[in-house]
């Protein structure tokens, strides 16, 4: 804990004067530059704010030379790189959106070692029997703390501010059919399906279609091209390389050019590629690698190789990690869309629940999931015999009203899910009502020879005749209810063969 506490102070020093570099408000950056030196913990990181201190107080530009020169007056070990150390700070952000989230941060946990040290101070003045002594340290560590948390509050509007707000027309990745955008910026989002179903492909193809402004799931997609980023660990890169190989076949040379601007993918390649989990050990990688492509959509697949614990039925984690990863993406850029691909519950009963109104139970694991995003896709198995078969629909929409279950079918060569020509969700929900009427029949058959053999019949041969004798079902049907109730375990064998008892 401590290790991770360090180095998300290590990271906030840093971003700190990243943004202070980069500021254009005169205002704000003042403000900043009056935060005590010993508010930077690191001795490097404390030079360079001090050479900027001087070099604002002498009138000069926060850049490689006017910064540059005070800090290798204050630190001669630097010997010529100076310039480079400042250099470094201007590649590390954009913008300097961040700078007064930043300083308020900083200030406050300056405040706080202030108080500690203070009343570390009082208690030993305590200890000594020096009570007038201890009542002023008291007293200094009561202005100290005198407004501090001042600066964290909740964001509160008047009423005409929020009257006066103009929703922005495209402010989404995908429009619905009422031309509401779906995939806010700056929201959280998941797309939610059983394992192998095709989950990864359609994120993947989400993505390569908002880049090229095509449709996806007959939905439009909104322009301008983003900056996608894809973070993963469970596809290979010949599947990677497969799957984009065959969505960018038919594409023409522009809109292959957008994408290698605009979409970045994690191939695993190397140890450290197959762990995803936000561990202390493993945040340095995450901020080094946001930071690197500045993402305006994450996609990270699958969610549950993100929890520290891996545990996707334990709330807090699944809290605590989706916060944390927001909180990382929005820190970089603060309207970055970020999307988890999670697995569903699975199951033929289970895929029931993909749409109605059992379709927030559909995410595997904790509720905390689907209550904490902001919209959910849920994505089906269409037909039991074709893989390639999806039906598309929406488990939860805060900002948007929910499209009509969409029926897509992958085209086997571009890799492509296309609009599934005559798909009839009625019948589809007919079909998976009568797939679950099967299966509850069958447990009545399992629940039938359990009755059977608790009734005193414990014979292989005198259960069957007491099923056909019931049922008047064949002897090959009968014995196979007998299998399905020891499956079960409603049923378990004896010493003898052929002899059975309930399971108690």
């Amino acid at each position: 804990m401590e290790a991770l506490k360090q180095e998300e102070r290590d990271h906030r020093e840093a971003t700190f004067l990243a943004c202070l570099f980069r500021c254009q408000d005169t205002d704000r950056q003042r403000q900043a530059l009056d935060l005590p030196l010993d508010a930077i913990t690191d001795p490097s990181r404390r030079d360079m704010f001090n050479a900027m201190k001087q070099a604002a107080k002498d009138g000069e530009n926060l850049d490689e030379i006017g910064v540059g020169l005070k800090l290798q007056r204050i630190n001669p070990s630097y010997e010529g790189n100076a310039f480079k150390a400042v250099s470094h700070y201007f590649s590390l952000v954009e913008t300097s959106a961040q700078l007064e989230h930043h300083f308020s941060a900083l200030s406050e946990a300056h405040k706080v070692r202030e108080i500690t040290t203070r009343q570390r101070r009082a208690l030993e003045l305590l200890e000594a029997g020096d009570t007038e002594a201890w009542r002023e340290k008291m007293r200094d560590v009561a202005k100290v703390a005198k407004g501090i948390g001042g600066s964290q509050k909740f964001t509160v509007r008047g009423v005409s501010e929020i009257l006066s707000y103009e929703i922005p027309a495209d402010h989404g990745l995908v429009r619905n059919e009422n031309k509401e955008s779906l995939f806010e910026l700056g929201s959280v989002a998941g797309i939610v399906g059983p394992p192998g179903v095709g989950k990864s492909r359609m994120a993947l193809q989400l993505a390569i279609a908002q880049i090229t402004g095509r449709q996806w799931c007959n939905l439009d997609t909104i322009s301008p091209p983003r900056k996608w980023l894809l973070i993963g660990n469970e596809n290979s890169r010949r599947r990677i390389a497969r799957d984009l190989q065959g969505m960018t076949a038919t594409l023409a040379p522009e809109k292959v050019a957008l994408l290698k601007d605009h979409l970045f993918m994690q191939v695993p390649e190397t140890d450290g590629d197959m762990v995803i989990a936000l561990k202390s050990d493993n945040m340095a990688r995450w901020r080094n690698t946001l930071g690197q492509t500045k993402p305006d959509a994450l996609i990270i697949d699958p969610f549950e190789a993100c929890l520290e614990n891996y545990d996707v039925n334990d709330a807090a984690a699944v809290r605590d990690t989706i916060q944390k990863v927001a909180s990382l993406a929005h820190e970089i850029n603060p309207d970055c869309v970020v999307i988890f691909v999670h697995h569903a519950r699975t199951g033929a009963l289970n895929v029931q629940q993909a749409t109605g109104f059992g379709k927030d139970d559909f995410a595997k694991g904790s509720k905390t999931f689907t209550s904490m995003i902001r919209l959910q896709i849920n994505i089906a198995p269409g037909d039991a015999d074709d893989f390639g078969k999806l039906v598309v629909s929406v488990g939860k929409s805060n900002d948007a009203k929910p499209f009509y279950p969409q029926g897509v079918s992958m085209n086997e060569e571009t890799r492509l899910y296309e609009a599934w020509q005559g798909f009839d969700y009625e019948a589809w929900k007919e079909e998976l009502a009568t797939v679950g009427a099967k299966r509850a029949k069958a447990k009545d058959k399992a629940e039938l020879v359990r009755r059977i053999v608790d009734g005193g019949t414990h014979n292989r041969k005198d259960i069957v005749a007491k099923i056909i004798e019931q049922e008047g079902v064949a002897d090959k049907t009968a014995r196979r209810w007998i299998m399905s109730a020891l499956k079960k375990n409603l049923i378990r064998p004896l010493g003898l063969e052929g002899q059975f008892a309930t399971v108690q």
